[in-house]
C-alpha cells in the first residue's frame, strides 16, 4: 500500500514534465546521457503499461533531496535520505503518479494538441527571444537524446492523469460542523476583572534562608543546567580583513563599473502581457472589440484563460523581438499589435511603465573598491592555503598564523550557538572538534580560512548554587510571590462569589465588553482571554500567568450574532478547509486503490544502480 505523501511532496502531476526536462537538461551537461541510466534499461518500474523512466526517478529524488536541504538549512545527502526512506517514498509517489496516467489511459480520456501545446509554450527552457521557439525546442530535446514525439507523449500522459485527479477531486463537500464551530468561535464575553497586586498582600514575601534556598535548589537545579561546552580558540584569516591592501586603480575602477552596466544602466522596462490568436483576422476582431469598449481582461477571459497564462511579467524592448518597436512605442498603459509573433498574430497590453535608471559612477566607487579589495584579496589567500596548512603541519600553533595575517580570539561555545561565526563549515568544525584534536585549516564558504582549538571541553551540568545563587534567589522569590497572589486571588474571589463587590474586596476593577474568543486583554496575565472563555457564566476565578494574577467575573456569554458577517466569512474558511482535507484524502485513497489493483514490475537491479550513482 503507498505511503501518504507529505505535505511538501503534493505537486500536481502535470509539474513533472517540467521537471523532467531540467533533469534531462542538467544530466545531459554533466555526462549523462540517456543511455547511461542503467545502460539499455528502459524503467526502473512499469504500472500496467506505463513506464517510471530512470530520469523520472533520478530527478524526483534530487527534487526531494533539495527540499529536504531548503527545510533543514544544510546539505542533506542521499545516503542521509535514503536512511530515512525518501527514495522508497519517491518511487511511490512515481508509481502513484503512474497507475493515475495508466488508468486516464484505461478509461480513454484525451487532450488535445491544444492543450499539449499550450504546456510546452510554458516551458522556460523551450524559450526564445520572443516566447517559444519549435528551433530550441527540436535542439533542446535533441541533446537530451528525446525525440519531440516521446516527449510530447509524456506532457499529454500527465495532463491525463491531472485531469482525472481533479474529477476526482471535485466530489469533495464541506461538513454540517462548520456551521457550529463558526458559531462557538464568535462568541463574545462581558467580564469583569481585577490584578491582585503586592500591595493587597497582608505582609511582603519574605526572602528564604540560606536552607530553604539549598533545598529548593536540590529539587529545581536544573532550571540553571548548563549546556555542553567548548572552551575555543578561533584562527580566522578573511578577505574582509586583507581587502585594504588590494586597493583596485582608477583604471580597474572604471572597467568594472562598465563590464557591470546592465547593474547599473537598467534600461526601460514595461508590465505586458500577450494574448496569441490564431489568425490575423482574430486579431482584429479582438482589437475591434477593444476599441468597442472590452477590457483586455475580458478577451483573456473569453478564451478561457486567466492572467497568468498571458503575463509575460518586466520585459525590455530587446526582450520583446520584433515586437518591442510598436510595444514601446505606447506613451502610456495601452494595448499593442496586432503583431506577428513565432506563436502567431498576438496583441501586447501594456500595464505599467517601469522608467530607466542609471546609478553614477561616483554613487558606487566605494562599494566597487571594496568589491574588487575583497576579491582579490580571496584570490591571494586561497593561493596561501598549502602555505598555511604546512605550517600547521610543521607544528605552528594558531598564534603564529595569527602573527602573519588575520584575527584570534576565544570563545566559549554550545552546540547550536551563533558563535563562533554564521559561516556554516566553521559551526561545522566548532561543532565536530574534541579536546586535543590537531587543528585543521578550514575553507570558509564565505570565503578565507580558519582554524579551530578546543582548549578546554566542559560537560553538560547543573552549575553549584554560589555560582548562580542571585539567580536562585530571584527564582524563588518569584515562585513564593506568585503563590501568595494565588492565594489571596483565590480568598478573593470566593468573597466575591459570595456577594461582596470587587472594591468592597479591596480590587480596582475594570469592565471589558465584548471580549472575542483569543483576544489579549491590555495588562492582564498572560493566557488571561483563555480562562475567561473557560469560564461560565457568573463564575467568579483567578488566573495566573507571567507573574500576574487576577480575579474576574464573566458577566454575560453572548451568542454569535448570526447576520454578522464575519460568521459567514470563518463559516466559509472553514468549509474551504474541509473540502480541501477531504479532496485530498479523497485522492490519496483513490490512488492506493489504483496502485493495489494495478500490475506493479519494480527492477531493484536498476534501482540499486541508480542510487549508486547519487553522491
Amino acid at each position: 500500500m503507498a505511503k501518504k505523501p507529505e505535505k511538501k511532496e503534493r505537486k500536481s502531476i502535470g509539474q513533472w514534465a517540467m521537471l523532467l526536462l531540467l533533469g534531462l537538461l542538467a544530466f545531459s551537461l554533466i555526462g549523462f546521457g540517456a543511455t547511461n541510466f542503467g545502460g539499455q534499461v528502459e524503467s526502473v518500474a512499469t504500472v500496467d503499461d506505463v513506464p517510471v523512466t530512470p530520469l523520472q526517478y533520478r530527478t524526483a529524488v534530487q527534487v526531494r533531496l533539495q527540499e529536504i536541504s531548503d527545510q533543514s538549512g544544510q546539505p542533506v545527502s542521499f545516503a542521509q535520505a535514503q536512511a530515512l526512506g525518501v527514495d522508497r517514498s519517491v518511487l511511490t509517489r512515481l508509481i502513484g503518479q503512474a497507475a493515475v496516467a495508466a488508468e486516464g489511459e484505461r478509461i480513454g480520456l484525451s487532450i488535445p494538441d491544444t492543450r499539449v501545446a499550450a504546456r510546452l509554450r510554458d516551458i522556460p527552457a523551450f524559450q526564445g527571444g520572443s516566447g517559444f521557439n519549435p528551433e530550441v525546442y527540436r535542439e533542446t530535446l535533441r541533446r537530451t537524446g528525446l525525440t519531440p514525439t516521446d516527449f510530447e507523449r509524456s506532457v499529454r500522459r500527465e495532463e491525463v492523469a491531472t485531469l482525472l485527479q481533479q474529477a476526482v477531486a471535485q466530489g469533495a463537500d464541506g461538513s454540517d460542523w462548520t456551521a457550529l464551530v463558526a458559531a462557538w468561535a464568535a462568541e463574545t464575553r462581558d467580564v469583569t476583572w481585577a490584578r491582585v497586586t503586592d500591595e493587597l498582600l497582608s505582609e511582603p514575601v519574605a526572602p528564604p534562608t540560606d536552607v530553604e534556598l539549598e533545598e529548593w535548589y536540590a529539587a529545581n537545579g536544573e532550571l540553571f543546567q548548563r549546556p555542553a561546552e567548548k572552551v575555543l580558540t578561533v584562527w580566522a584569516l578573511r578577505p574582509a580583513d586583507e581587502a585594504a591592501s588590494f586597493a583596485p586603480t582608477e583604471d580597474e575602477l572604471r572597467r568594472a563599473f562598465e563590464d557591470r552596466s546592465a547593474e547599473f544602466r537598467i534600461p526601460e522596462r514595461r508590465m505586458v502581457e500577450r494574448l496569441v490568436f490564431r489568425t490575423e483576422a482574430d486579431a482584429a476582431a479582438a482589437l475591434e472589440r477593444l476599441d468597442a469598449g472590452a477590457s483586455f481582461d475580458d478577451l483573456v477571459a473569453d478564451r478561457g484563460l486567466t492572467p497568468s497564462d498571458v503575463e509575460l511579467g518586466e520585459v525590455t524592448e530587446e526582450g520583446l523581438g520584433d515586437a518591442g518597436a510598436p510595444v514601446f512605442a505606447l506613451e502610456g498603459p495601452g494595448v499593442a499589435g496586432p503583431v506577428e509573433t513565432s506563436l502567431g498574430p498576438a496583441l501586447f497590453n501594456v500595464s505599467a511603465i517601469l522608467n530607466a535608471q542609471e546609478t553614477p559612477f561616483e554613487d558606487v566607487r566605494f562599494r566597487l573598491a571594496r568589491e574588487l579589495g575583497e576579491m582579490e584579496a580571496v584570490r591571494d589567500i586561497d593561493g596561501r592555503f598549502a602555505e598555511f596548512d604546512d605550517e600547521l603541519a610543521g607544528g605552528a600553533t594558531l598564534e603564529d598564523l595569527a602573527a602573519r595575517g588575520g584575527r584570534i580570539r576565544q570563545i566559549t561555545y554550545a552546540e547550536g550557538d551563533a558563535a563562533p561565526d554564521t559561516d556554516p563549515a566553521l559551526r561545522a568544525a566548532a561543532d565536530a572538534a574534541e579536546e586535543g584534536d590537531f587543528p585543521e585549516l578550514i575553507q570558509l564558504a564565505g570565503g578565507g580560512l580558519a582554524a579551530i582549538r578546543v582548549d578546554e571541553a566542559r560537560d553538560a551540568r547543573i552549575p553549584e548554587l554560589d555560582e548562580v545563587r542571585g539567580a536562585a534567589a530571584d527564582a524563588l522569590m518569584a515562585e513564593r510571590r506568585t503563590e501568595a497572589l494565588r492565594t489571596l486571588g483565590a480568598d478573593l474571589a470566593a468573597r466575591i462569589a459570595g456577594g461582596e463587590s470587587f472594591e468592597a474586596v479591596g480590587l480596582t476593577p475594570r469592565t471589558v465588553e465584548g471580549l472575542e474568543r483569543g483576544n489579549p486583554v491590555e495588562d492582564a496575565p498572560l493566557g488571561f482571554s483563555d480562562a475567561v472563555f473557560g469560564a461560565d457564566e457568573g463564575e467568579v476565578s483567578t488566573h495566573g500567568g507571567g507573574g500576574q494574577v487576577a480575579v474576574f467575573r464573566v458577566d454575560a456569554v453572548r451568542a454569535a450574532d448570526e447576520d454578522d458577517p464575519r460568521i459567514a466569512l470563518l463559516q466559509g474558511a472553514l468549509e474551504a478547509q474541509a473540502v480541501q482535507g477531504v479532496a485530498r484524502d479523497t485522492l490519496d485513497a483513490y490512488v492506493r486503490a489504483l496502485i493495489e489493483r494495478s500490475r506493479i514490475d519494480i527492477d531493484q537491479g536498476a534501482l540499486s544502480a541508480l542510487n549508486a550513482r547519487f553522491p
